[in-house]
């Protein structure tokens, strides 16, 4: 399976208990259809490079925003999930924007046959 990467901006205001259940729900429907969740990371809050319309407004009726949340998910699935992924998070509130990116995995290139010629180990410090 591909190794994928979703970048969300997530309005800066949305308080915790809203976000994280969010992505456990996404990381539940890559896991249920046999995908692997990698890596979920927190980026903070962050000033945005230019003013970002969210596709809802929030209770206060604003839909223009200056700061947002980054929240990065790594993960493999197949392209059915993928797509299941990209509709759920449309339909988030709180979602100001996403990019889904297509990853090199690194992992396939270790070669643990051929030692000598594994960049992403020294074989002279482990040799026995």
């Amino acid at each position: 399976m591909p190794l994928f990467s979703l970048l969300m901006t997530v309005k800066a205001p949305t308080p915790s208990s809203i976000i994280a259940p969010f992505v456990k729900s996404l990381a539940k429907t890559i896991v249920g259809e046999g995908g692997v969740v990698r890596t979920v990371e927190n980026l903070g809050v962050r000033r945005l490079p230019m003013r970002a319309k969210a596709r809802f407004a929030d209770r206060e009726g604003n839909r223009y925003f200056d700061e947002g949340r980054l929240v990065n998910i790594r993960f493999d699935t197949n392209p059915a999930t993928l797509r299941e992924v990209q509709r759920i998070v449309k339909l988030q509130e709180a979602v100001i924007s996403e990019t889904i990116t297509r990853e090199k995995d690194v992992s396939r290139e270790a070669n643990v046959k051929k030692m000598k010629q594994n960049k992403f180990f020294d074989y002279h410090k482990h040799k026995a």
